[in-house]
């Protein structure tokens, strides 16, 4: 499809006009623009982006949705290090500031444990730990789930996993 980053954002808009923006409509989409940082790129098709643009770009259209509720797969594939930090900061200040209840699937510990407020941990579709990243993120917990042993260390209120 030739769509730009701005039609994409708005299909989050979709259940509200159903094929007819408002101006409201258009202001929601400015701020989801905005806050994912993508005004620069808010007229290039999406053909055109590089994968990271491109999965900012469909977060961003899920934020326009206003949801209560945000579920995200792997938002970080295809983003460099610092594109990633932003990018769960950005989650991070929604989740605290903006009431949203943001759900993410992550499999790099460290995102897990720098931004979540929750953490749960899975391994054969069964949660075998939950809670604060301090109190699931161990060493014992790094075996179990993920079958290899890992330095966890702490690190002030943090918790970083060294492999």
């Amino acid at each position: 499809p030739l769509l730009t980053v701005r039609e994409l954002v708005g299909f989050g808009r979709y259940p509200y006009h159903k094929g007819r923006p408002t101006a409201e409509d258009d202001e929601k989409v400015e701020a989801a623009l905005a806050t994912f940082d993508l005004l620069p790129l808010a007229e290039r098709r999406l053909d055109t982006l590089s994968g990271g643009q491109r999965q900012r770009a469909q977060v961003a259209m899920t934020f326009a949705q206003e949801t209560d509720y945000i579920l995200l797969d792997e938002p970080l594939n295809n983003l460099d290090i610092a594109a990633s930090r932003s990018l769960m900061r950005t989650l991070q200040d929604l989740a605290r500031n903006h009431g949203r209840t943001i759900v993410i699937v992550l499999h790099d510990i460290n995102y897990a444990a720098a931004y979540a407020d929750q953490i749960v941990a899975m391994k054969d579709g069964r949660i075998t730990h939950q809670g604060a990243a301090v109190e699931v993120v161990t060493e014992a917990m790094l075996l179990q789930v993920y079958g290899t042993s890992a330095s966890v260390h702490h690190i002030g209120d943090k918790v970083v996993v060294a492999v």
